[in-house]
């Protein structure tokens, strides 16, 4: 699954209009209307006790004025709450701010903090709150009236459905900018934001629907997101069926370099976990050591001792052995165990640089290479 941050995210939409032709209302149509199904679909006791609409000054205000609409038209009682005076709903926000104004749905202006009391009744009274206030373009910590305004959504003791994002959380980190909505469900376009899949954002999100907005296909491959999730449909997608007459020999060789005294365990469960990703072999290169333990702990991967130092974790004068091993080998894992001595931290980033395999890096690896950048 694809992962959008929020420039790229800005960069999409930029693409469906200018290169595409696509006008933004239109892209703002979709997304309201979706947002609408979604919550007809999974709130329809909630959304019969009726829907606040809460619109921020800002295209997810926009989206929140469509979603209004649509809700109005399928004979759910709602009203909306407009953040700010009418002027500062601009372009594709100030067409449906109009469509509202001529459809007759109950609309008021809260454009200042004296108006906060009056919203937090409305808020409690209402069956469900939709949160249009704040999209994925929020970078500043939210203070002063707005933040009022989410803490009363969050006191309200009403489902809440965010649009895009839960107003005043990060789209990039999943962190709260100050204070954010936390979200029984966030409806978000087009693709999952960064902040939405981490912690905490992934919790004040709530259940995450993504909602198709029309971006064309074209557009994604014109500019695809440089993030990707790793959920079910993906990794499906890269086991490769296996031929009947297979065998170790045909899976490839992975080499796993792990472990230290004391941290057998990490090199240990490295192993188990590559073997169950699919190899027909793995190799663990640990300090000499360390090898008999992991051969006790281990029935289905070889083990290898490498030269250590006194400490006993691995020495520099490890890296012909190493070399060694790697020969034949299809991948490389690197990291779990291994420790932050001075001479498994120059190891970590010669084979950054010179690893003759795809590798993969982590824990202790990934700390090593943070220390000092690999010369490549």
């Amino acid at each position: 699954m694809l992962l959008a941050a929020a420039a790229e995210m800005q960069a999409l939409d930029r693409a469906a209009m200018e290169e595409f032709g696509i006008p933004g209302v239109v892209l703002m149509e979709n997304a309201g209307r979706g947002v609408a199904g979604l919550v007809l679909e999974a709130f329809p006791s909630e959304a019969a006790g009726g829907v606040l609409v809460l619109s921020g000054p800002g295209n997810n205000g926009g989206d929140g004025f469509v979603i209004a609409r649509h809700l109005h038209q399928a004979g759910v009682p709602v009203r909306v709450a407009a953040l700010a005076p009418a002027e500062k709903f601009r372009n594709e926000a100030g067409v449906n701010l109009e469509i509202v104004r001529r459809s007759g749905i109950p609309l008021e202006f809260c454009p200042t903090e004296a108006d906060v009391p009056g919203l937090a009744g409305r808020c409690r009274s209402a069956g469900l709150l939709v949160d249009a206030v704040f999209g994925t373009g929020l970078a500043r910590e939210v203070t002063g009236r707005f933040a009022e305004i989410i803490r009363t959504m969050n006191d309200a003791g009403r489902p809440v459905v965010s649009v895009d994002v839960p107003s005043g959380l990060s789209a990039d980190t999943g962190r709260p900018l100050g204070i954010a909505v936390a979200a029984r469900m966030t409806a978000t376009m087009a693709l999952p934001k960064l902040g939405l899949v981490v912690w905490p954002g992934r919790e004040l999100a709530g259940e995450l629907r993504v909602v198709d907005i029309g971006l064309p296909p074209a557009a994604l491959r014109r500019h695809p997101p440089a993030q990707e999730l790793l959920d079910e449909a993906a990794a499906r997608e890269l086991v490769r069926p296996r031929p009947p007459d297979g065998h170790k020999g045909t899976f490839g060789h992975l080499l796993v370099l792990a472990g230290a005294p004391g941290k057998t365990g990490a090199a240990a469960l490295a192993a188990i976990g590559a073997l169950r990703s699919g190899p027909g072999l793995v190799t663990v290169g640990t300090p000499a050591g360390c090898q008999p333990v992991l051969a006790a702990k281990l029935t289905e991967a070889m083990t290898a001792g490498l030269a250590e130092t006194a400490d006993g974790t691995l020495a520099a004068a490890a890296w012909n052995g190493i070399r060694a091993l790697l020969e034949g080998k299809r991948a490389l894992a690197v990291g779990p165990g291994l420790g932050l001595d001075e001479e498994v931290q120059e190891l970590v980033r010669r084979l950054a640089a010179e690893a003759p395999c795809p590798a993969v890096l982590d824990a202790d690896a990934l700390t090593a290479l943070g220390t000092e950048a690999p010369r490549i």
